[in-house]
């Protein structure tokens, strides 16, 4: 469902809080251009560029938090796939024996294996019979940990899209169960993330503005004026 469906009321809600942020940048900007004998390009822009950055981001939130599936707001498969083989890699220098990088059915077949590494009766079987019991325990890991995730894993799947579908699976459930607190929570976690993101943006609006701001002070455009100030003092 596109954020426009949403009820109009969020919509409003939005609206006003992205005009109210907006507002109180332009307040910031012109108090400090007002209050400074000086023009300080970054710190009188500071205000509306990172109060602009905040509305959008909020904006977004609002509209479209309430419409979306976890699939679509939580990371992208790719990226989550980049973070998981860091992660198996790591994990990788603790427990050697278990593989983490192939496929459901590699993970279910080392975890298997490890468990039966110290069987003794197990290492006094025929190699036709290992393998049969590895097949069988095999299978069964599967089955315990599809189970334990909550989700049908396809022995071929691999294993950073199975734990991805297992994530996904248990927001879109912590959802359902909690609602509108676990909706609330979630958005600000985003918010929170995406703004501190944000400050990088910031740092570019600003200056891509200053840029701007020398071009039109460089046609003429604009011109900076000096102007004599009257200000009260306190002699003793």
């Amino acid at each position: 469902m596109p954020f426009y469906a949403t009820d109009m009321k969020i919509v409003g809600i939005s609206a006003g809080i992205a005009f109210i942020l907006l507002l109180a940048g332009y307040f910031e900007g012109r108090s400090e251009l007002e209050h400074s004998t000086t023009i300080r390009f970054f710190k009188s822009t500071h205000g509306i560029v990172a109060k602009t950055v905040t509305a959008g981001l909020l904006a977004a939130i609002i509209l479209c938090l309430p419409v979306a599936s976890f699939g679509s707001i939580f990371i992208g498969k790719s990226m989550f796939g980049g973070f998981f083989s860091w992660a198996a890699g790591l994990a990788n220098n603790f427990y050697p024996t278990i593989t983490l990088t192939g496929s459901f059915n590699d993970f279910a077949e080392s975890v298997a294996k490890t468990g039966l590494v110290n069987n003794t009766t197990f290492a006094e079987m025929m190699p036709s019979a290992q393998n049969t019991v590895i097949s069988e325990a095999t299978n069964q890991v599967e089955g315990n940990f599809s189970k334990l995730l909550g989700v049908t894993a396809m022995p071929t799947s691999s294993m950073s899209d199975v734990v991805y579908a297992a994530i996904v699976n248990i927001l879109d459930g912590w959802r359902s169960r909690f609602s509108t607190w676990f909706m609330a929570g979630w958005g600000i976690a985003l918010f929170l993330l995406l703004r501190s993101i944000g400050v990088v943006v910031v740092w570019i609006g600003q200056f891509l503005a200053m840029l701007f701001y020398e071009l039109l002070l460089a046609s003429g455009f604009i011109r900076i004026v000096e102007q004599p100030q009257t200000k009260e003092l306190i002699e003793f």
